[in-house]
């Protein structure tokens, strides 16, 4: 009954300022003969109309009330925006009144602060992640925070979800669009080629804006080991890196010059991975997680999510909290684990942090 109000309240916001558009168009009187009505010209919905535009999600704002207060948004403290800002990297749903929320780990890169909404912030550290899942434990430097609510159940097909921010309003919205399924996994690569040494795989050319490029790797260096392995060839190294999702991170031992380096590369996608067709159709909705497959069990839904919207809590019309986003995926593709999951995922971090 509560989700059945929720629905036409929501309409009824949504149908008022279309009315209200509707008799701005519409100023003859009803009294009119038929044979003399004017043509009808169909209404143009303003931009705020639209699924993701403001009067809509002004709408949805009752439904995340709740939800948005356990929801946190990470930011870089070494990265910043053009405009001088600290870059967002993901949204999280705080777990634990003492300072504990979950986030999409292969988003949190770096040292990390946390906003916490109306103003505060804290210093944050990632302290478990679990590469199935994608999802990350951070800890917060900050008490009396409020734990989400977790509900039962799955949305199903054609249900309306909200994805809750640290706002008044949700960042998001959208409809379920496929049951509950495994997502399948596409290989990681590292962004660079190579040239067989006796030393070992020379870096020849880096792919920019590659997880290679970002992590420091220049021409020339050798590379050594990959995750700990040794690596021999170029043909070792392609199929080590290819053995692990796009979104991993994987530490590397190089040369460069006489200096032996240890980094970290965050893994992306192969250039030409799926049909072209595909990509530049789902590259028109904005940009897509580099993590966006390998998940055993996630709930599709049409969203248009940015990456770093990933993490937080998403509620269906009772304002029951039914999961965590963990991907944009496509244009109107993105991704969910279930509550029952990320609860299940939760425990095991929180063992592993101890």
């Amino acid at each position: 009954m509560r989700q059945l109000c929720w629905t036409l309240a929501i309409l009824a916001a949504v149908e008022a300022s279309v009315s209200g558009a509707s008799r701005a168009v519409s100023a003859e009187p009803a009294t009119r003969p038929p044979e003399e009505a004017a043509p009808f010209f169909p209404v143009r919905l303003s931009a705020d109309q639209f699924k993701g535009g403001e009067a809509v999600l002004r709408a949805f704002g009752p439904v995340t009330s709740e939800a948005s207060r356990s929801t946190v948004r990470f930011l870089s403290l070494t990265e910043k925006k053009t405009d001088g800002n600290p870059r967002e990297l993901a949204l999280g749903t705080v777990i634990d009144a003492n300072g504990l929320a979950v986030s999409k780990a292969s988003q949190l890169e770096g040292d990390l602060v946390c906003w916490l909404g109306e103003a505060r912030v804290a210093k944050a550290t990632v302290v478990a992640t679990d590469p199935d899942s994608d999802l990350a434990l951070v800890k917060i430097e900050a008490a009396n925070l409020k734990p989400v609510r977790w509900g039962s159940g799955v949305p199903k097909p054609g249900q309306w979800l909200a994805s809750a921010a640290p706002t008044p309003t949700p960042t998001a919205v959208g409809v379920v669009s496929a049951a509950l399924r495994e997502v399948p996994s596409q290989p990681g690569a590292l962004g660079v080629a190579v040239t067989d040494e006796d030393a070992g795989p020379k870096v020849s050319e880096i792919l920019p804006g590659s997880g290679a490029a970002r992590a420091g790797i220049q021409k020339g260096d050798i590379i050594l080991e990959v995750a700990g392995k040794n690596i021999a060839d170029g043909r070792t190294l392609a199929s080590s890196v290819g053995a692990y999702r796009p979104g991993t991170k994987l530490p590397l031992k190089l040369r460069r010059d006489e200096q032996v380096l240890s980094l970290e590369a965050t893994l992306g996608r192969r250039p030409g991975d799926g049909p072209s067709r595909i990509q530049f159709q789902n590259s028109l909705g904005g940009a897509l997680s580099v993590r966006r497959d390998g998940f055993a069990s996630a709930l599709q839904h049409d969203t248009v999510l940015r990456p770093e919207d990933c993490g937080g809590p998403v509620v269906d019309l009772s304002g029951k909290v039914v999961g965590v986003n963990i991907a944009r995926a496509g244009r109107t593709e993105s991704y969910l684990l279930p509550a029952s999951l990320v609860e299940t995922v939760v425990k095991s971090l929180r063992a592993k942090a101890k």
